[in-house]
């Protein structure tokens, strides 16, 4: 994350910034948070390989560039020289684009992070790429791939 972009936490930051018209915004907020609890507890359970002076993941978050919403939520869980990153969300073009989907992305992956002067890091293995079309679908499909088992 560079000085432009700040990270605003699950539960302070504002479900339509992902999906402007829930039709289920409880469902949707739940299957978030159970996707945010499990983010945090694979980050807890990895904490002792993180290496010293490492934190744990902060569970999931909202990020904002230049004070506009990403349309997305996030979370990485370090381990050692790795990180686990989870991220449901709209690919836009730039921080001034305000399209927002369908179709939501939801990709679960392996990373290597470098210094920005250097590469800024590079994939490892990507563990899910899943395209959804309705906003009900989306987290569901975030939990499923962080490993929980959800209902249809």
């Amino acid at each position: 994350m560079d000085e432009t972009e700040t990270r605003v936490p699950l539960a302070d930051g504002d479900l339509r910034w992902v999906f402007p018209e829930p039709a289920a915004p409880r469902r949707i907020t739940g299957l978030l948070a159970e996707t945010d609890a499990l983010v945090r507890e694979l980050a807890e359970r990895t904490a002792p390989q993180a290496g010293p002076g490492a934190r744990p993941g902060d569970g999931l978050a909202y990020h904002t560039v230049l004070g506009r919403p990403l349309a997305g939520v996030f979370g990485l869980v370090p381990v050692g020289d790795v990180v686990l990153r989870a991220g449901l969300f709209f690919g836009r073009r730039c921080a001034w684009d305000l399209r927002s989907g369908p179709p939501w992305t939801v990709e679960v992956s392996v990373e290597v992070i470098h210094p920005a002067e250097q590469c800024g890091g590079h994939l490892i293995e990507e563990l899910a790429n899943i395209t959804c079309e309705t906003p009900e679908a989306a987290p569901r499909n975030s939990c499923a791939e962080c490993g929980a088992s959800t209902p249809s």
